[in-house]
């Protein structure tokens, strides 16, 4: 088996399980629709032999507008709405459109993870580590988009390094979340027997 099939099966099932933690989280359906991008890609690449790549914009457009469950919920009806312009945009786009459209998003997903995690440091003066990952991750991806645009000499070991830290990201994020949730179990343990 390629080494490049290997990274994509296990980022594939690695991000598959992080929403299965995250089932709580403001960000459950932006994990979700990863997971869903990532497994949708590989069934058709893998099965059909065909690119994914028409599936790019619609999948992205439902990830940006889901990013916060409750923003999504509010508005699911207009979200639903644009679904049908996003996956013309898909299907009627060209291959670099699809590829700006994809870095556009991922750019401001980045921005937005990037505010809450600044919010929180000035409003409680703390730092939290899920939102400096989750910074992190989309600098990531953000970075191999743009590696992949530029058609760099180097793009398929950047392509492998990042997805080796992505992989790394999420199993980080699992970790946090079991972390988070015996921490929370500790703390109503300790007031229970005080």
């Amino acid at each position: 088996m390629k080494t490049w099939v290997i990274i994509a099966t296990i980022s594939i099932i690695i991000w598959a399980i992080v929403p299965i933690f995250y089932r709580s989280n403001k960000h459950f359906y932006y994990f979700l629709l990863l997971a869903a991008t990532d497994i949708t890609s590989f069934l058709i690449n893998h099965f059909f032999h065909v690119s994914a790549q028409i599936l790019w914009i619609p999948f992205t457009y439902f990830i940006v507008l889901t990013f916060n469950r409750d923003f999504f919920l509010k508005y699911k009806i207009l979200i639903l709405g644009g679904l049908l312009i996003a996956i013309l945009a898909g299907i009627y786009s060209t291959n670099i459109f699809q590829m700006y459209f994809v870095l556009i998003s991922h750019i401001i997903l980045f921005v937005l993870f990037s505010r809450i995690f600044i919010s929180i440091y000035l409003n409680k003066n703390r730092i939290d580590i899920f939102y400096i990952i989750m910074v992190f991750f989309e600098a990531l991806t953000v970075f191999k988009i743009i590696a992949f645009l530029r058609q760099l000499s180097s793009g398929l070991n950047i392509y492998f390094a990042t997805n080796i830290l992505q992989i790394l990201i999420g199993l980080f994020l699992i970790y946090l979340s079991i972390k988070r949730k015996n921490n929370r179990n500790l703390e109503g343990n300790r007031v229970l027997f005080e």
